[in-house]
Parts: structure tokens; C-alpha cells; sequence
């Protein structure tokens, strides 16, 4: 420990990277260069070792407004705190559609913070009712937590990791990004998917409502997460979420099922909103003097 110090001490870097080594905040007392922490999570432990070090960092970087305010809550000064803004770089949106492709799609790790077994489940009950309708779950880390859950599955596809290029492909074919999500930041598969024009469903949890309303997506009630958003250091959403899986379940398809009674011409007006909404606020050319 004491040659990294001394070793960081003695030389003259411009920026020293921590990503997310918590042993890291151990050290900083003794290291006298400026530091900066950038945290992604409100619900991560590591917020608490930010709390506890406060005194020996000189400025924390979030990515919602949320984080930044239950931070503040928890006694850091507003001085030390902005917001790092996310960003794409902006692309025109896919033309007016005159018909619903009918197709879904999940991007992102197969995690636990994704809930995918909450997808899975709601998607069986969607094909009670719909068996017109397709859903592709694209990302890796596939594990045994989800096998049980992918057992008479009908019209869903696992495309596993793959190519941005193909991703892209894939968002120019669907009607919807789902994200289930117990916790988030502030998404890029969201940002990515509202910036081609794909409007999103998703649970209603801090970060993401900053970025859907009624007006170009669609929020749904993940039951349990109303007693643990204020949460600052601990993942006891998950445990409290499920204490309502069913209940989610039905909340989840019954979102999937209103995004399709809306008409075309709806469907294009979220498009567009989507799209603007990226280009006024997460437009990298926009946020990079922010930033």
C-alpha cells in the first residue's frame, strides 16, 4: 500500500482512474492530488465509502440528479457535487412508420440489477393474451439464475453478445426497448434506443424517469421499489421487490399490452419526442462543454 502511495505521490499524473476499487478509499488521505469520484449507482455500497471520505475528495461526479440529491441528503456539500451527463452521439430518427413491427427488445447484461427473471415471467402471460409479438434479449453473462425462468418460453430469442453494428440493426426492427431494471444510472441502452426514435418501457426508478414520461414511453410500477428509493448504500431492492414478483409480473405485461392500443401516429409522436429529447439534453456536442 505505502508504494502505491508514495508512488502516485511522487509522480505527475494528470488524472488517476479509480473505476469502482473500493480499497481505493482507503489510500486517499494519503494521496495528495486532486481527487475526483465519479459514483453510478444511488444504491451502491460504495456511496458510503464516498459519505465516509468526504473530507480528502475534492469534487463527486453523478450521472442523475437523483444520485446528486440523495447525496446532499446524506451530508456532502452541494459544492462538491455536478452531474456528468451521459451522452450519444446524436443520429437522425428512422422514418414515420405505418405499421407496428411487433417486435421487443432487451439490451444490456443478464445481471441481477436487470431483472430479467421479472421479463421472462411477464412475457409468458403477454403470449396468453398476444402470440403475435417477439421479443430479443440481447447481452451476456447468461447464468443459472435465469434458467427456471426460460421454460415454455414462446417467441423469444436469445441473441447473446454481439456487434454494435447489429444492435443498431436490431433497434431499426422493433417497436420497444424494455428495461425491467430494480436499479439504474442513467441507461445507455435508453439513451441509445431514444435517440434512433425507439420509444422504451420501463420500470418507473430513479434515473430513468428523468428521461421517460407519457409523452414518449412508457413507465411501469415495480411494486416494493417506493420503500428503497432514498436507498444510499445497500441493494435491499431486490430482496423487496420480490416480495411482489407476481404482482410486478402483471404489472410489466399489462404496460406491454397498453404500448399496443396506442395507434401508429402515437407510436411516431413518441418517436420523435424520443429523438429530441436526446439531441436537446444528451447530444454529445451538447453535453461535452457541460461535462
Amino acid at each position: 500500500t505505502n508504494e502505491i502511495i508514495n508512488h502516485i505521490n511522487k509522480n505527475e499524473y494528470e488524472f488517476i482512474i479509480n473505476n469502482k476499487h473500493n480499497e481505493f478509499m482507503e489510500i486517499i488521505p494519503f494521496i495528495k492530488k486532486k481527487i475526483i469520484i465519479i459514483t453510478h449507482n444511488s444504491m451502491d455500497p460504495f456511496n458510503k465509502l464516498i459519505i465516509n471520505n468526504i473530507d480528502n475528495i475534492d469534487k463527486v461526479l453523478t450521472i442523475n440528479s437523483i444520485h446528486s440529491k440523495l447525496l446532499k441528503n446524506n451530508g456532502i456539500d452541494d459544492k462538491k457535487l455536478s452531474q456528468y451527463k451521459n451522452y450519444v452521439s446524436y443520429e437522425t430518427p428512422i422514418k414515420n412508420r405505418t405499421k407496428f413491427k411487433k417486435n421487443i427488445v432487451f439490451i444490456g447484461r443478464l445481471s441481477k440489477e436487470k431483472n430479467i427473471p421479472l421479463l421472462l415471467e411477464s412475457w409468458k402471460l403477454i403470449c396468453k393474451h398476444r402470440d403475435d409479438l417477439n421479443l430479443f434479449i440481447v447481452g451476456d453473462n447468461r447464468n443459472n439464475s435465469i434458467d427456471k425462468y426460460t421454460q415454455n418460453l414462446k417467441n423469444v430469442t436469445f441473441f447473446g453478445k454481439i456487434s454494435y453494428n447489429l444492435i443498431k440493426l436490431i433497434l431499426h426492427n422493433v417497436d420497444y426497448l424494455i428495461l425491467p431494471s430494480y436499479t439504474e444510472g442513467l441507461p445507455f441502452t435508453v439513451l441509445e434506443s431514444m435517440n434512433l426514435g425507439i420509444p422504451c418501457i420501463c420500470s418507473n426508478i430513479n434515473g430513468i424517469n428523468e428521461l421517460i414520461d407519457e409523452n414518449n414511453g412508457f413507465l411501469f410500477n415495480l411494486k416494493g421499489y417506493e420503500n428503497c428509493k432514498e436507498n444510499i448504500d445497500n441493494w435491499d431492492v431486490f430482496d423487496e421487490c420480490d416480495k411482489y414478483f407476481n404482482e410486478n409480473v402483471i404489472s410489466l405485461s399489462d404496460k406491454i399490452l397498453e404500448a399496443y392500443k396506442i395507434n401508429i401516429e402515437t407510436w411516431n409522436k413518441f418517436s420523435l419526442i424520443s429523438n429530441n429529447k436526446i439531441y436537446n439534453l444528451f447530444n454529445k456536442s451538447k453535453t461535452d462543454e457541460h461535462n
